[in-house]
């Protein structure tokens, strides 16, 4: 009810309101709309690739902070643009774009366009766990990918894992091992990822990116405020990556709070409830 869950105060029903009727064709591609099931509420165009607007959103997503690639430069209404223009019909399409093509747009010039294309070549340089969390695989978010990349170890693991394998993971359930299949024995997926790694996309192994010697086993850490060193989801692999558990909220359970600069509401109640505080400097230290 305060500034994140909503409380219900009361019900209006209209008795009298215009029917709803869903259409039964995406209106971007002309493929048809449906429900996975009665008990689904959401109807989904069944266009996936060949539709332009989840292409779009494909790439939006991939190139977002949230998608984990993190793209500088490369926001939505660039790609929208470039979309628009035929630049970019595919996600791997973003590999071969050239400032050339970025100048075609009206506002660019050869600096900024120039400024996009380091932006994307830099984001060749990646993770396992980002890469995977940026592809959009169906309820498959960050903390799945990191858990499919430190069981799994490898893409092609990753690819040829069965129902059963991925329902043995920790915290993996059965609708998000369906979506993960489901996703990886679609062959224009597969074909997408080859386009992406064949443009240069890597990452190191999974054995050289869990270089941590300390051993967080059992500890919740929760991260607040901003650093200079290293960014909040930067920390969080790193704790991750020691086997600690990352939480979004102080409690009774908390080992560590992480504080950063502008620490707040999080700061005070660890104070409050005796939690063990590091800064930015300790945290390295203990790392170390």
């Amino acid at each position: 009810r305060g500034d994140v869950i909503p409380k219900i105060e009361s019900q209006h029903t209209a008795n009298n309101g215009p029917e709803i009727t869903m259409v039964s064709e995406c209106p971007a591609c002309g493929s048809s709309v449906e429900k996975e099931s009665e008990k689904q509420t959401t109807y989904r165009c069944t266009g996936q690739n060949k539709c332009p607007a989840q292409v779009s959103e494909s790439i939006i997503h991939y190139a977002s902070r949230d998608g984990r690639m993190n793209i500088a430069d490369y926001g939505e209404k660039l790609i929208q643009k470039l979309h628009e223009i035929g630049k970019l019909n595919r996600l791997e399409d973003t590999y071969s774009l050239t400032a050339e093509d970025i100048m075609e747009l009206q506002g660019y010039k050869e600096k900024s366009a120039n400024k996009v294309i380091a932006s994307i070549n830099k984001s060749k340089d990646t993770t396992l766990p980002k890469f995977l969390a940026s592809l959009g695989i169906r309820e498959v978010g960050r903390s799945a990918s990191l858990t499919l990349a430190q069981h799994l170890k490898t893409i092609d693991n990753i690819i040829a894992a069965d129902f059963d394998t991925l329902t043995n993971l920790p915290d993996f359930g059965p609708i998000m091992a369906k979506y993960t299949v489901d996703f990886f024995n679609n062959e224009d997926n597969l074909n997408t990822i080859k386009a992406i790694m064949d443009a240069g996309v890597n990452w190191p192994s999974m054995e050289e990116a869990e270089t941590s010697n300390v051993d967080l086993s059992g500890q919740i850490w929760v991260i607040t405020g901003s650093f200079s060193k290293f960014s909040r989801e930067e920390a969080k692999e790193m704790l991750q990556n020691a086997k600690a558990k990352v939480s979004g909220s102080v409690s009774a359970k908390t080992t560590v709070l992480l504080a950063g600069e502008k620490a707040g509401s999080k700061l005070a109640k660890a104070e409050a409830l005796g939690t063990k505080i590091v800064n930015e400097d300790e945290f390295l230290e203990l790392l170390k």
